[in-house]
């Protein structure tokens, strides 16, 4: 499978093709030192690739949820964004979907498109909402 770190056109081709080559979960590259990643793909760039592994977007998300009715919950999400903002990468401001889905998966309750701006990159955001 393909690392989402291709999106960085700064990363050696050679280090892409390793990352993929070792079938190593992108999620746990987060939690690896620059020394580790550097063992990881047997190269001193490790430094590098930290750096970009956090520079990569990604939102904490925390949800309380609430039933109104007995069909229609109240969801208030906490979104906190967890990576270090690039305006080379990242512009001014950087969009994410936010989708609900059934418990199955297979139908999406609610759905919104949240853009976070470079000014509020540190700070907490709050999302409310209703579903069936």
């Amino acid at each position: 499978s393909q690392t989402p770190l291709r999106q960085f056109p700064d990363i050696p081709a050679g280090i892409i093709q390793r990352l993929e080559r070792i079938d190593f979960p992108f999620e746990r590259l987060y939690d690896l030192s620059a020394l580790e990643l550097g063992g990881l793909i047997h190269q001193s760039q490790g430094k590098n690739l930290f750096k970009k592994i956090h520079q990569f977007p990604k939102l904490e998300l925390s949800a309380t949820i609430q039933a109104i009715t007995r069909s229609v919950l109240r969801i208030e999400l906490t979104v906190f964004p967890d990576f270090e903002w690039n305006e080379d990468y990242h512009n001014r401001s950087q969009g994410f979907w936010i989708f609900v889905k059934d418990v199955n998966g297979e139908h999406i309750l609610y759905s919104e498109y949240f853009i976070l701006k470079k000014k509020y990159a540190t700070d907490e955001h709050y999302l409310s909402f209703t579903v069936p």
